[in-house]
C-alpha cells in the first residue's frame, strides 16, 4: 500500500485552481491517509491522478 496524506491531495487541488468549495468537498470526502491504489476513482472524482500525487510525494517512474 503507498499511502498519501490528504493535505497533500488537497494542495494539489489548490495549485491547479480548484475553486475552495471543492477543495472543501474533497476534504470531506478523502481519507487521511490516502491509500493511492484503493482511492484511484475516488481521486478522479476529484481531478485528480495518483501519478500526480506520487510527484507531489518525489516518487521516482
Amino acid at each position: 500500500m503507498t499511502s498519501c496524506p490528504r493535505d497533500v491531495a488537497l494542495d494539489e487541488m489548490r495549485k491547479v485552481g480548484a475553486p475552495p468549495a471543492r477543495v472543501e468537498e474533497a476534504k470531506s470526502a478523502l481519507p487521511d491517509p490516502i491509500d493511492l491504489t484503493r482511492d484511484d476513482d475516488l481521486l478522479g472524482r476529484f481531478g485528480l491522478t495518483r501519478d500526480q500525487l506520487y510527484d507531489r510525494l518525489g516518487a521516482s517512474p
